[in-house]
């Protein structure tokens, strides 16, 4: 099992042989290129990194976002949400349907070196899935010291407890909620979660 809580799913199956709980694991990349970013100082970017698929709730991300569009122009910073992945069954068509506006990007696939890019320039990561297993993508935003908003499903406790996360719900309203959380938060506070996260 990848966590506690697929341990617990498979007693709960009823399955009763030995379970053996290996999480999933990254290589810390080196920071010291961190940040190279061509952003101006006070653009922000949130980054989504996944598959485009309805199980991952990017439509409620996207609606917590244009509630919270106005809510972040009194802070000085202006944030974009970036959606990076590869479309699933058409997912990503009827994201574009809900209605974003210019703060809302869609970049399509990453990986390699545009993967990296993703996670160097962004200065927040969010998962707001509805099920996970152990989602490498937290690990490799902790992996360049960001820090992350996801939900529970996510499976890593271990984040919440050690302050490197903000702990989001699944509906639009909840998510729109902890959006201002990150959006309040100070460059330093952001920072600091963020290397909780790498440690």
């Amino acid at each position: 099992a990848l966590s506690e809580a697929e341990a617990q799913s498979i007693r709960g199956y009823g399955l009763r042989n030995p379970i053996c709980v290996i999480p999933n694991g990254v290589d810390l990349p080196d920071l010291r290129e961190n940040n190279a970013t061509t952003q101006s100082a006070n653009q922000k970017t949130l980054l989504y990194l996944g598959r485009l698929h309805p199980k991952k709730n990017i439509s409620n991300l996207i609606r917590a976002w244009n509630e919270t569009f106005n809510s972040q122009r009194g802070s000085g910073d202006r944030w974009v949400l970036a959606i990076a992945g590869w479309d699933q069954g058409g997912y990503e068509n009827e994201l574009k349907r809900v209605g974003p506006d210019a703060s809302v990007v869609f970049l399509g696939p990453r990986f390699g070196a545009e993967k990296t890019e993703c996670y160097r320039t962004c200065d927040a990561f969010i998962l707001p899935s509805l099920s996970e297993g152990l989602p490498m993508t937290v690990l490799e935003a902790w992996s360049y010291a960001k820090p992350v908003l996801m939900t529970a499903e996510c499976n890593l406790p271990e984040g919440f407890s050690a302050d490197a996360a903000l702990r989001i719900g699944s509906s639009a309203d909840e998510i729109a909620a902890s959006l201002n959380q990150l959006f309040e938060m100070s460059d330093d506070d952001r920072a600091a979660m963020g290397t909780r996260g790498r440690t």
